[in-house]
């Protein structure tokens, strides 16, 4: 493991809904608009992403053949805040790095900022970093338009 800081991953979108359901349509619905097909585990034959709701959660991809294949857990859950939770989809829990998702008021509407942290704590940190630098912008694109939808 690196023993230096790598920078976290910083996203944001703001979104034309408020901050309650901003955060709704992040977790309880994730599993509605999450692109599974460029984005999990098992590809094309990922099925759903479910999250189960407070500290303690699992983030859970199920595959066609009814395999699970945990994403994460969650440590940190304040509905219309914010949520925390360890990430390692496809990888052993022992290499999660951490991603915490805030939602604050702005306008109308939620800026929603992405904060994907913790690089140094896993082998090729700064490789896997890397991928999840523009990785997340279409996740975040697609939440959008969820969130959006009316």
């Amino acid at each position: 493991m690196s023993t230096s800081t790598i920078p976290p991953v910083l996203r944001e979108v703001v979104v034309q809904a408020d901050p309650v359901r901003a955060f709704t349509a992040f977790t309880a619905e994730l599993g509605r608009w999450w692109p599974r097909a460029t984005h999990s585990v098992a590809a094309e034959r990922a099925r759903t992403v479910t999250v189960d709701a407070g500290v303690g959660g699992a983030i859970v991809e199920t595959d066609d053949t009814g395999e699970r294949h945990l994403w994460g857990t969650i440590s940190v859950w304040d509905p219309g805040v914010r949520v925390v939770f360890g990430w390692h989809p496809g990888r052993p829990a022992e290499e999660a790095t951490e991603v915490e998702v805030r939602f604050r008021p702005e306008g109308t509407g939620t800026r929603v900022v992405l904060e994907h942290r913790g690089w140094e704590r896993v082998d090729i940190g700064a490789a896997r970093r890397a991928r999840y630098d523009d990785g997340w912008i279409p996740v975040l694109v697609a939440f959008a338009a969820h969130a959006d939808a009316p």
